[in-house]
């Protein structure tokens, strides 16, 4: 299995920005930054505390990088990263009838699709994959890291150079990133739980 982790949906979100702006390492987004009402994401993610993060990190969380996203740009990307840029964990939050980057959308972009369960009202990841995205109240949510080895315990895995996770270590991947979302949703597990790895 790889040990980078790229998720097709972050790609189309990327790929879908739209008059995207960055932030300020600080976590608040520029005035410009987005659309919605009053040029304003309508879904954001830069609420989140570097401490709602750094249990996916083994490196301190040093900043976060603010971005509108969606087909409207009514969405927003929080990278939250170590001083050296080497770790990350990669938000995007969006409507989740997004025309192009909505939760169906991806859900149906999805090559195998599995339920994470405790994520949202609905949340999946691709088989041999561990982020998830998630859908809760009309809000989309995905989480991805810049690479399996950042996150606490799965170190411990690598042999060889390589990491092999199994699909239950999958699993226990995608509930502990989806905990991240369950933050933006208000509800459910908000503690990622990884000592079952």
């Amino acid at each position: 299995m790889r040990i980078a982790k790229t998720s097709s949906v972050l790609a189309l979100a990327l790929t879908c920005a739209c008059s995207a702006s960055s932030s300020s390492s600080s976590g608040t987004s520029d005035s410009d930054a987005g659309g919605g009402d009053g040029g304003h994401p309508q879904v954001t993610c830069n609420q989140l505390k570097a401490a709602d993060v750094q249990g996916l990190m083994t490196a301190m969380v040093t900043g976060v990088d603010v971005t509108a996203v969606g087909t409207d740009s009514d969405g927003q990307q929080c990278v939250f990263h170590d001083a050296q840029s080497e770790q990350a964990v990669d938000i995007i939050v969006i409507p989740a009838s997004d025309p192009i980057i909505g939760y169906a959308i991806a859900k149906m972009s999805a090559t195998n699709p599995v339920a994470v369960s405790g994520v949202g009202d609905q949340a999946f990841r691709d088989t041999g994959d561990f982020g998830p995205t998630a859908e809760h109240g009309g809000v989309m949510c995905t989480v991805s890291t810049a690479s399996a080895v950042q996150i606490p315990g799965v170190d411990a895995l690598v042999q060889n150079g390589m990491v092999d996770l199994t699909e239950a270590q999958n699993g226990i991947l995608a509930a502990a990133l989806g905990t991240v979302c369950n933050r933006i949703f208000g509800s459910g597990n908000t503690t990622p739980m990884l000592g079952s790895l």
